[in-house]
């Protein structure tokens, strides 16, 4: 097929703002991208202006970027609103054989719906109102513009608990749930793990990994597992805070920075690791999880993220808010089963299932949602 992804945010803003890239290689969209490609689909990305790279890139897929404006209102953020989008998909349409766009709250979902609404396939992240204004601006425009223009349009959660959101203003949604998907060609499990933990994080404070570090250090002195190490995949703000820390926690000799590392580096790390961990305040949907996955590593993770159903129904992991030394010590203990079970279901979460599932949703749509 002939698909449009329509994606206005690329990668999620540091401490509110853009940060300029040299690639968008490594993007979860990106990725998508080239799942599709992997089927057999001739895919273009249409998004904002403001993520383009720095640098040249050769892909498998065509991007097209289109400027925001109305900046100061509609924040290239938080809700682009892309100039020309609309005049591109009334001339473009027809070249199209599915439009996917990434969330129900979206200028381009509108557009779509309104340009060409039986091509379109909303997938949606979300699973609450966000925060902005109080929620105001989430509140109207799921009560009035979703429920006026977009009710019809058929909709694939990435959660159950994006699923059931999208359900209490859309009508046609799927029972099956998509979650983000992973290059498989990349991100691949090993054998066996090579003693140490890991976090894949930007260093911020919402990722708490503060509380990792303090949770790591009472893991080695109350648990005697003197012999395991933690790497911290990652950059941001918070880095000198964490350096410190590791420092003050008398285990800075087993504390690894990494710092940021593109995929064919952070795979061999990730395969390698006994677990992911996990301790966010806010992430919805966390990539760096199903990456692991698909490399065949366990997660210990909070509640938060909303992949915590699957990984608890599959038994990829371990999911408990506040999680401690003693569930560490258990993913060690459990990790050949652990293990296991995400080389088993790891096809689950690759780019190229992801896509073929979408795919799949929309060819059915009109069976499945009475279109």
């Amino acid at each position: 097929m002939r698909v449009a992804i329509l994606n206005l945010i690329m990668t999620t803003p540091v401490e509110g703002a853009i940060v300029p890239r040299a690639s968008n290689q490594d993007t979860v969209i990106y990725n998508m991208a080239r799942g599709f490609v992997s089927g057999g689909h001739r895919v273009t990305l249409l998004t904002s202006e403001e993520y383009r790279p720095t640098e040249a890139e050769n892909l498998e897929f065509d991007v097209i970027y289109f400027p925001s404006a109305l900046k100061k209102i509609f924040k290239p953020t938080l809700l682009p609103y892309p100039t020309g989008l609309k005049k591109y998909l009334k001339k473009h349409s027809s070249d199209f054989d599915m439009l996917i766009s990434v969330e129900a709250f979206s200028i381009a979902s509108l557009i779509a719906a309104r340009v060409a609404p039986k091509k379109l396939l909303i997938w949606q992240e979300m699973a609450k109102f966000q925060r902005l204004f109080f929620k105001i601006p989430a509140k109207i425009w799921y009560g009035i513009v979703v429920r006026t223009f977009l009710s019809d349009i058929p909709v694939v959660g990435m959660s159950q608990s994006a699923q059931s959101f999208a359900g209490r203003f859309m009508r046609n949604v799927s029972d099956r749930v998509v979650s983000h998907g992973v290059d498989e060609s990349v991100f691949y499990p090993s054998e066996r793990h090579s003693g140490y933990f890991i976090v894949v994080s930007s260093l911020v404070r919402l990722k708490r990994v503060d509380c990792i570090i303090q949770k790591y250090a009472q893991f080695v002195s109350s648990c005697g597992f003197y012999n395991v190490g933690l790497k911290i995949v990652g950059d941001g703000p918070e880095k000198d805070n964490l350096k410190k820390l590791a420092q003050e926690s008398g285990c800075s000799d087993r504390i690894e920075f990494m710092g940021k590392r593109d995929h064919a580096v952070l795979s061999k790390i990730l395969r390698d690791a006994v677990g992911l961990l996990v301790y966010t305040e806010k992430d919805l949907n966390m990539v760096s999880i199903t990456e692991a996955l698909v490399s065949g590593c366990p997660v210990l993770m909070n509640k938060v993220p909303l992949i915590r159903d699957r990984v608890e129904k599959y038994d990829l992991g371990i999911v408990k808010d506040e999680w401690g030394c003693e569930e560490m010590k258990m993913m060690i203990e459990k990790y050949d089963e652990l293990h296991g079970n995400c080389i088993k279901e790891r096809w689950r979460f690759t780019s190229k299932n992801v896509a073929d599932t979408l795919c799949d949703i929309f060819l059915n749509q009109k069976a499945l949602y009475k279109v």
